[in-house]
């Protein structure tokens, strides 16, 4: 690795770390940002728990629910922000597969 790739690739982090720091706009902002934090939806699922965040129905989020918003790509989040959430859910999918399926 030379060092113009090692520098081009601590740009791209310090650009994800700045939109990483930005307050979320919306809840499914914070979901993604918050799960490419954690990289998990059963941490993110007692993170919300733990804060009182509730469904519409009124009901505690699943991992399900949180795959769903991850997974519907929302508008109103960062698209770099939506494909890293994307990549590290695949990449979490694919372990559990290969360990379990």
């Amino acid at each position: 690795m030379t060092v113009e790739e090692i520098k081009l690739k601590i740009e791209n982090l310090r650009l994800i770390m700045n939109k990483l720091k930005k307050k979320p706009t919306s809840f499914e902002d914070l979901i993604i940002k918050k799960y490419i934090e954690f990289e998990s939806t059963t941490k993110l699922s007692k993170y919300l728990k733990e804060r009182g965040y509730r469904t519409p129905r009124g009901t505690k989020y699943t991992t399900y629910e949180i795959r769903d918003i991850i997974q519907s790509r929302p508008k109103n989040v960062d698209n770099l922000l939506k494909n890293i959430a994307n990549n590290i859910f695949n990449r979490n999918s694919r372990i559990v597969n290969n360990i379990y399926g």
